[in-house]
């Protein structure tokens, strides 16, 4: 999977020409969080949001900028 997203990452910055992408993740889910941060992609930071039936959701994001 980490192969896949590296490809995806490498495909917004050198194709679409995007200076950033961003990611988040359920805290509760691990793999995605695995995958990001094996692909060292920063956690900018975690916060919660309303998921269905106004349960609260744990969400942690991640923001990677286009190196200089």
């Amino acid at each position: 999977m980490a192969e896949a997203v590296g490809k995806i990452i490498r495909y917004g910055f050198e194709v679409c020409g995007f200076e950033m992408l961003v990611a988040r993740a359920e805290v509760s889910n691990s793999g995605s969080r695995c995958v990001m941060e094996k692909l060292v992609v920063p956690r900018e930071w975690v916060g919660t949001r309303i998921g269905r039936g106004d349960t609260p959701v744990d969400e942690v994001h991640y923001r990677l900028m286009r190196e200089a």
